[in-house]
Order: C-alpha cells, then sequence, then structure tokens
C-alpha cells in the first residue's frame, strides 16, 4: 500500500489498504488507528503526516501481546475482553517524530488518549462487575424458581407420574423445547424477572447452537445450576463433522451486550450447519438467490434467530464475504 515502496503510507492509503483486506471500521475507527499508527490526528477531525507501516504492525503486535497476557491473567472469561485495552497511544510505545509544519507542536492525541483510556477502562470494568453480579442473580433465580422452571418446560422427574400421565402432558426428562416468547413469558410468571435486553444475552446462552428452541437442561446448563444433567449429545447435531471444540469457528461478538462472555458468540458456520433454520430462512425469502441487507435482516428474525440489528448487519457483512462478496 506504499506507492513509493518505502514503507510510509498517507491516511487515505492506510484506510484503502485496511478496507481491502477486510477490515471494514467507520471513519472515527480509521482515524483511531491512524493515531494510534503515529499519525496526526487533531480536535476537527483532520488528519495528516505519513506513518511507518512497519511501526503500525509493530502497535498490533503489541496489542496481541497485551490480549495473549490477558488470556493468560486468569480473569474470569467474561471480563477478559472488557479489561483489554482499546486502540490509543500507548505509554510504552514510541511516537514517531514531527516534522515540517507541525515540529514543536503537541498533538492533542498525545494528552488526552491515557486519560481517556483510563476513563473506558472504569466503565469497562464497572460494566463486567455489574454483568458478573446479574449472571449470578439469574443462576440464583433459576435455582430458587426451579420447580416453576420444570413445570414450564414440563420435566418429569421419573417415578412421579404414571407413563399414561406421561404421555398426556407430553414432557419427560428432558421436557419439552420451547421458543423465544414462550421461556420469556414463561420465567416472569415463574417470578424471574430481567429486562429484554438482558433476556437476550440468557437467549443466546442457553440457545448455543441457534435451533431457535431450548430444553430446560439448555437454560439451567447455561448458567451452571446445581444438579443439572451433563449436556445431551443430541443438542450438538449441528455441528459441523470436521470441527472440535478446540478449534476456532470465527465467531462474531454481541457487542451490544454489555461484556458477555466466550459462551455468547455466534458464527456464521452455525446457521450455514443447521438444516431446520436453513430451511425456515429460505422459505421466508421465498428462495430468492440475491437479498438486500433489510431483507436478510428481517429473515433472521422470522427464522427464530434472535439478535440486534447491529449484530444482524454483521453477520449479513460475512456472509456477502463468505459468497465472494455477492
Amino acid at each position: 500500500i506504499s506507492p513509493a515502496g518505502d514503507g510510509r503510507v498517507e491516511f487515505e492509503q492506510l484506510k484503502t489498504g485496511l478496507s481491502a483486506a477486510g477490515l471494514m471500521l467507520g471513519d472515527g475507527d480509521y482515524k483511531a488507528v491512524w493515531a494510534a499508527a503515529g499519525g496526526d490526528v487533531y480536535p476537527n477531525g483532520r488528519v495528516s503526516g505519513r506513518v511507518d507501516i512497519n511501526g503500525f504492525l509493530g502497535v498490533m503486535q503489541n496489542q496481541q501481546r497485551d490480549e495473549e497476557r490477558m488470556m493468560e491473567s486468569g480473569y474470569a472469561v467474561h471480563m477478559r475482553s472488557s479489561l483489554n485495552k482499546g486502540w490509543g497511544v500507548r505509554d510504552d510505545a514510541a511516537v514517531l517524530p514531527i516534522t515540517g509544519m507541525n515540529r514543536g507542536k503537541s498533538r492533542p492525541m498525545d494528552h488526552a488518549s491515557l486519560v481517556d483510556e483510563a476513563v473506558v477502562e472504569e466503565k469497562l470494568t464497572r460494566s463486567a462487575d455489574r454483568f458478573a453480579k446479574w449472571e449470578e442473580q439469574v443462576k440464583s433465580d433459576l435455582q430458587a424458581h426451579k420447580p416453576s422452571v420444570m413445570k414450564l418446560f414440563r420435566v418429569v422427574e421419573p417415578g412421579t407420574v404414571t407413563d399414561q400421565e406421561l404421555r398426556e402432558m407430553g414432557g419427560g426428562r428432558e421436557g419439552v423445547p420451547l421458543g423465544y416468547k414462550e421461556v420469556r413469558k414463561g420465567l416472569q410468571k415463574a417470578g424471574i424477572s430481567v429486562s429484554d435486553r438482558d433476556f437476550e444475552t440468557v437467549w443466546r446462552r442457553a440457545d448455543k447452537d441457534c435451533v431457535g428452541s431450548v430444553t430446560f437442561n439448555d437454560l439451567t446448563r447455561a448458567f451452571a445450576v446445581a444438579d443439572t444433567p451433563k449436556e445431551s449429545p443430541s443438542r450438538k447435531k449441528f455441528a459441523l463433522p470436521h470441527m472440535t471444540d478446540e478449534e476456532p469457528t470465527s465467531p462474531i461478538k454481541l457487542r451490544n451486550t454489555p461484556a458477555t462472555s466466550e459462551k455468547d458468540h455466534i458464527g456464521l458456520w452455525m446457521l450455514q450447519s443447521n438444516p431446520t433454520f436453513i430451511s425456515s430462512f429460505q422459505n421466508c425469502l421465498s428462495d430468492k438467490r440475491e437479498v438486500s441487507s433489510d431483507d436478510f435482516v428481517s429473515a433472521l428474525s422470522l427464522s427464530g434467530v434472535v439478535l440486534s440489528d447491529r449484530d444482524a448487519r454483521e453477520l449479513f457483512r460475512r456472509a456477502q464475504l463468505s459468497s465472494g462478496g455477492g
């Protein structure tokens, strides 16, 4: 991306190179990357100067090392991403020299960035603390109201009813799978009250295979409720045959929920390998081969996949890339 071949680029050249590599960011994010690489960014939004691409790669490597150290830190899973610092001027990274008309002038980013990072980190830490407390509260509520939740899913303990009664109830040891709205209303009736936004996180945890329904065991296992049976192999039937738990799945982070955990990921492969979803999704699109972003998002919702609008559109972008941009 350096026309002169000297490894130095201007802002538009760096932006073009990142876009061509598949990193699609907003203008503000591009400027944050530019500042992190040593470029000039002013309060009015203007950028100037040239940066050494090797310096930019060095910042990227430092960021990667930070993330690796955090992964090995022993923090709870859902706190790791929250405690990582984002783009910004680092106090341990060399700042490229200022040349030309900017010589002798200080750059606002040199002084403000570290303060801004501290404020952002404090907010994210509070968010992580809030999520940890919320997660424990949901677990406690599920445990306290377990009989009511079992009744909701028609779960029957062995030996408590006759075979005839069991057939009439339509339940059993696993109970019956229920959809999003049924679980939402049922938990409210059982005395477990969560906001719409928090329930989305509950659902994403429980329906981790994106089948559009969850069982009693799915729900209680997602929050490690006591006396929950081990996972049934049947709930993993949509996993790709060549994929193991140790292999990466390129998940899309559900960024609209505060400090969500690694369990709250949805990868495009999950939907592609789910025949129930594919059939429902195709019906919603009337078997169209090409669809707009709005139609794609609408069909996801009608197919029972619960995502925020932002994450649904991110999934659409990933689908475009996987199909060659079509």
